[in-house]
């Protein structure tokens, strides 16, 4: 006699199983471009795809994948074959025509695993900004970039704040572009919890369907914020404190 078991019932024992720490079998795809003054951006809506050259073995069932990386410049598939050996593939990269296709071959992912594409190529897409240097303690207004091809027929662009690390940190809209699309203007970010250091503004026009389409990128600093120092290490009390003895309260 067969069995007929609910699928997600199948799902909700592969992800309380022992043997699925991560859930079932999880792989990232990570990818990045350069948008110049050494910053690496989340290169997103970029198709990947991968397959495994066996049959599952460990954790997870699928032994392909196929997607877009998301506003992080990442696609996770968290049902895949793990570990496993993977052919990862990416296609072009819509933010930069310097990041072509790439593909690696045999890579070994284990569960929870990362697969990282850096597109290496130069990008022309890096404008002036203006102030360059922020002081968190008195921070602009608004920042306007000098570059090209901004937008509004479908709305106003958006800005993209990201720390040096390519983390995302905000979203603003601009407020102003001029009648020949070369100016922008945009809200500067709230600087509460972004230390000193570098980061980059990533202009993204709105096109008709309503996606977002890098049309550049401008970097800037922030200075006087210094990180907090981080804590002292615990007091050993001289004797290395009460780890592995007997400790009685005085």
């Amino acid at each position: 006699m067969r069995i007929r078991v609910p699928v997600l019932l199948l799902l909700a024992a592969c992800v309380t199983s022992a043997a699925c720490t991560f859930d079932c079998g999880i792989i990232r795809v990570v990818t990045t471009y350069p948008a110049g003054y050494g910053l690496n951006l989340p290169d997103t809506n970029v198709p990947v795809s991968g397959s495994a050259g066996a049959s599952c073995q460990g954790n997870g069932f699928n032994n392909a994948f196929d997607g877009v990386t998301d506003s992080n410049g990442v696609f996770t598939d968290p049902l895949v074959c793990s570990p496993a050996v993977w052919n990862v593939f990416k296609g072009q990269s819509p933010n930069s025509p310097f990041c072509p296709p790439d593909v690696q071959f045999g890579v070994l992912v284990n569960n929870g695993g990362t697969v990282y594409f850096r597109c290496s190529g130069f990008t022309p897409l890096v404008f002036s900004i203006s102030p360059v240097s922020v002081d968190a303690l008195a921070p602009p207004a608004s920042f306007t970039v000098a570059g090209s091809q901004f937008v509004t027929t479908n709305g106003m662009p958006t800005i993209d704040y990201y720390d040096e690390a390519g983390n995302f940190r905000q979203r603003v809209t601009a407020s102003a572009v001029s009648a020949d699309g070369v100016n922008v203007t945009f809200p500067a970010p709230d600087v509460a919890g972004m230390y000193s250091g570098r980061y980059a503004a990533v202009i993204r026009n709105v096109a008709g369907d309503g996606t977002l389409l890098i049309a550049g990128a401008s970097a800037f600093e922030i200075y006087n914020n210094d990180p907090p120092p981080p804590p002292p290490p615990p007091d050993g009390g001289g004797g290395g404190g009460c780890e592995g003895q007997i400790c009685i309260e005085q």
